[in-house]
C-alpha cells in the first residue's frame, strides 16, 4: 500500500537470473493505470487489475511474490487458482473486522500520507541526510540510515501520490483477508524480524489457516524486506520454488 513497483528493483534483478519477472503498478499508486469508471478503490478491485495485468501479459499462472498490500494481493489472487505458489512478506489483511489492529494500522497510514504529502516536495533534499531517513523510515525499514537517498525520496513521492485515503475509507470496517483455507497453492509467509508496521505477534496469527503454509521470520529485516536485505529475499524466495520442485517445473513466470 502506498509503494510503487519500484521497491523490488534490487530484487528483480536477481530473480530474473532465474525466472522471467512480471512486476505490475498497483493502481491507484505511481505508475499505474486507473480503474474503470465508477469502480471504487478496494483490495477486491486492485485484485482483479493484477489479475487484467497477468492476462495482457499472458500469464495465466505465476509464482507470486507480495509484501504488505502485495502479499495480501497475492493470497486474493491463489484463492482464484493464480498463483503456484506465494511468497508473502509481512502481509497484510490479518486483522479482524473494527478490531484495535485494524485501527492501529489504519491510522498509522493516515498519518504517513499526510506526512509524505508535507515532505514530498522537499523530498529530495530530506533524504541526503541520515536523520531524516531515519524519522520517515522508522517503521517500515530496520536500517532507514541505508537506504539510498534517492530510493528513499522516489518512495515518499510514490505515497503522496497514492490513493491510500480512498482505499482505506473503502476497507475500513471491513476486517482483512478471509477465507484463507481456499489457498491451495503452497504458501510461505516471511515475517520482517524488526517490522514495526504490522509486528508479527500482533497480525500473523490469521495467516496460520492457509492449508499448506510455511511461516519464516527474516532476520534483521523491518516491514519492507527488500529495502533492508534485496538479497536474502531474493534467496528466500528462491530456495521456497526450489523447494517444491513439481510447481518449480511448470512455473513459467
Amino acid at each position: 500500500m502506498a509503494g510503487s513497483w519500484r521497491a523490488w528493483d534490487e530484487v528483480i534483478a536477481r530473480l530474473a537470473e532465474h525466472f522471467d519477472v512480471l512486476a505490475v503498478a498497483l493502481a491507484g499508486h505511481m505508475d499505474a493505470g486507473e480503474l474503470p469508471p465508477g469502480v471504487n478503490l478496494s483490495v477486491d478491485s486492485l485484485t482483479s487489475a493484477v489479475a487484467h495485468d497477468m492476462d495482457a501479459a499472458g500469464v495465466a499462472g505465476a509464482h507470486l511474490v507480495g509484501n504488505s498490500l502485495g502479499g495480501w494481493i497475492a493470497l486474493e489472487l491463489a484463492k482464484q487458482g493464480r498463483a503456484r505458489s506465494v511468497v508473502a512478506l509481512s502481509p497484510g489483511g490479518g486483522w479482524e473486522p473494527a478490531s484495535r489492529e485494524e485501527k492501529r494500522v489504519f491510522t498509522l497510514l493516515r498519518q504517513g500520507h499526510a506526512i509524505n504529502r508535507w515532505a514530498a516536495p522537499r523530498a529530495r533534499a530530506m533524504m541526503r541526510r541520515s536523520l531524516w531517513r531515519r524519522i520517515m523510515y522508522m517503521r517500515a525499514v530496520a536500517h532507514p540510515e541505508r537506504m539510498d537517498p534517492e530510493l528513499a525520496a522516489d518512495a515518499i513521492v510514490a505515497f503522496a501520490r497514492s490513493r491510500t485515503p480512498e482505499l482505506l475509507d473503502t476497507e475500513r470496517g471491513q476486517g482483512g483477508i478471509r477465507d484463507l483455507d481456499q489457498v491451495k497453492c503452497p504458501v510461505l509467509v516471511a515475517w520482517g524480524q524488526k517490522d514495526r508496521m504490522l509486528p508479527r505477534k500482533r497480525y500473523s496469527k490469521a495467516f496460520q489457516a492457509i492449508p499448506d503454509v510455511q511461516m519464516t521470520v527474516l532476520d534483521g529485516v523491518g516491514h519492507v524486506a527488500m529495502w533492508d536485505n534485496p538479497q536474502l529475499v531474493a534467496d528466500t524466495v528462491l530456495k521456497f520454488i526450489a523447494s517444491r520442485p513439481a510447481h518449480a517445473a511448470s512455473a513459467q513466470h
